[in-house]
């Protein structure tokens, strides 16, 4: 991480600060383990084909991920790459933690990706598996509201009208987006800061006056 970042700011990032750079490094970070399983994996040239075929266009016709999960060769090299993970993880303590730490990484993914994509189950999912590293790390509070918070999500649907529950729950509106691309959902509490929180800080904002009137 020092490599691509100031050292003054690796320290930062550890503080939970520079919140982008610490997520572009930890992804940066993942390509490289990524990179070194993948080496002991050999591939054949049919599935380097398939692959290339399938990701060809992307950019113009994307593929929806239902598209690419139900791929035959994704799920082929999705399996293959768990055991490799598995194997690595039996070489050593220090193996061992490289390939805790690439799991964490991934469980960050899919809880921004879930976010991002309004995916309400995957976003349980993330939350579901998060939960053994608050606990392991100390982070009780933490661990006690997700239990909560777990609970009373998958309880929902005994509480929503049905057409709450479509909209919701299947249909996404549980992020929120300030246009239409699917990659654009936002976490209301990031929303909030970016807009409410933005207004209320900026000059001539409630937090810069001198005092606000009862009108």
């Amino acid at each position: 991480m020092a490599l691509s970042l100031k050292f003054k700011l690796v320290d930062k990032m550890f503080l939970d600060h520079a919140y982008n750079r610490a997520i572009r490094d930890h992804f940066l970070v993942q390509s490289s383990l990524a990179h070194i399983v993948l080496d002991n994996m050999a591939m054949i040239d049919d599935e380097k084909l398939n692959i290339h075929n399938l990701l060809r266009n992307f950019l113009t016709e994307p593929l929806s991920m239902e598209k690419i999960d139900a791929d035959t060769t994704v799920k082929l090299l999705q399996n293959r790459m768990t055991h490799e993970l598995e194997a690595k993880n039996k070489d050593g303590p220090t193996a061992a933690l490289w390939i805790q730490y690439f799991y964490m990484v991934s469980i960050a993914k899919d809880y921004i990706s879930a976010e991002r994509c309004g995916d309400w189950n995957g976003h349980l999912k993330c939350v579901a598996r998060i939960i053994p590293y608050f606990h392991a790390s100390g982070h009780t509070l933490y661990a006690k509201s997700s239990h909560i918070y777990l609970q009373d999500m998958l309880n929902l649907k005994d509480i929503f009208t049905s057409e709450e529950h479509q909209k919701f729950i299947e249909d996404g509106f549980f992020t929120m987006r300030r246009c239409n691309i699917y990659w654009s959902g936002t976490w209301s509490d990031m929303l909030i800061e970016q807009t409410l929180m933005r207004q209320m800080k900026s000059s001539g904002g409630l937090t810069r006056e001198q005092g606000v009137s009862k009108e």
